[in-house]
């Protein structure tokens, strides 16, 4: 399991949550997007599909909430503080992240 885990923290997933620690809080989803560009955005997506895939492994039984926990927890809730009043991926932005088309899935809350 601890391999996993490992797994998920890689060069990209580090810039990415770098750049989300870096976010002034309660920013709006066009000043993320105007301090990010879209480098920074590829990268929020990547974070963000990075949680969605986590939490489909807890819920599958892969990892366990502990191990979450122990690894993640200070992340996430720091993405969730940030990301507060934004929501980043849509499924308009999955769709765009695995091949389909959409917009690149930021709106306002």
């Amino acid at each position: 399991m601890l391999e996993l885990v490992r797994s998920f923290q890689s060069p990209t997933f580090s810039r990415a949550l770098r750049r989300v620690v870096e976010l002034p809080d309660n920013a709006s989803a066009d000043e993320i997007r105007k301090l990010l560009g879209t480098e920074g955005e590829d990268l929020l997506v990547h974070l963000a599909a990075t949680w969605e895939t986590i939490g489909v492994l807890l819920f599958h039984g892969e990892l366990t909430l502990d191990i979450i926990d122990d690894c993640f927890s200070g992340p996430i809730l720091i993405s969730w503080r940030k990301l507060l009043h934004t929501r980043t991926i849509s499924g308009n932005a999955i769709n765009a992240t695995h091949g389909g088309s959409g917009s690149n899935g930021w709106q306002n809350a």
